[in-house]
């Protein structure tokens, strides 16, 4: 399950259908898109900067999901997302948020 979150959703919508359409009918079975408008809640407007800061509401927007893996639009998977999704199942009681290594991650951990 996908849930999209954009300021401009019938656009959005329409990308993403022309690109999944192509797609084999396997693949396609499997995914399920709800797509949300991007606002932010009452109070929040001050010191907003468009989606850097919106992630942060996503409690808010959606409390009835316990889990979930978010991605910037310029993120592209190298393997199955189940695989990214089945990292929750390795969580404990002491676990609540995991980081993956970016693109910049040497660079940043000196000895790596």
């Amino acid at each position: 399950r996908f849930h999209i979150v954009t300021w401009n959703t019938g656009e959005s919508q329409e990308i993403i259908k022309k690109i999944t359409g192509e797609w084999p009918d396997e693949y396609k079975s499997r995914l399920l898109f709800t797509y949300h408008n991007a606002t932010y809640p009452p109070g929040a407007e001050r010191g907003r900067k468009p989606c850097a800061t919106l992630r942060l509401y996503f409690p808010e927007m959606f409390p009835e999901i316990d889990a979930v893996v978010y991605l910037d639009t310029d993120t592209i998977f190298l393997r199955n997302p189940e695989e990214l999704w089945d990292e929750f199942n390795k969580f404990d009681a002491n676990h609540i948020v995991g980081q993956g290594p970016t693109a910049n991650y040497h660079r940043y951990n000196p000895g790596k």
